[in-house]
């Protein structure tokens, strides 16, 4: 679909909601996945680039796309993934 409907074809996209997410918040539903038992430490005084993401999906929303997955079953069938290829 986005190779027939792009200008000038490889076409470089990226994938999301377009909903701004703070990195810790996906840490932590990564660990409500995962049902390990982990203690998460934030240190906001030793923040690296932004707290949050937020994927420009502006290009894809153009070309007709539209998200069929939420973050949150997103985290969940990559994890199973991840699971049957690290064990």
């Amino acid at each position: 679909m986005l190779e027939k409907n792009a200008d000038k074809p490889p076409l470089t996209v990226n994938v999301g909601s377009g909903v701004s997410t703070y990195t810790d918040d996906i840490a932590k539903r990564i660990k409500d996945i995962s049902k390990k038992k982990m203690q998460m430490r934030f240190d906001r005084n030793k923040t690296i680039g932004t707290v949050s993401r937020t994927a420009d999906v502006g290009k894809l929303l153009s070309l007709g796309w539209r998200p069929k997955v939420t973050l949150d079953e997103g985290l969940r069938l990559t994890y199973k993934w991840l699971e049957t290829k690290v064990g």
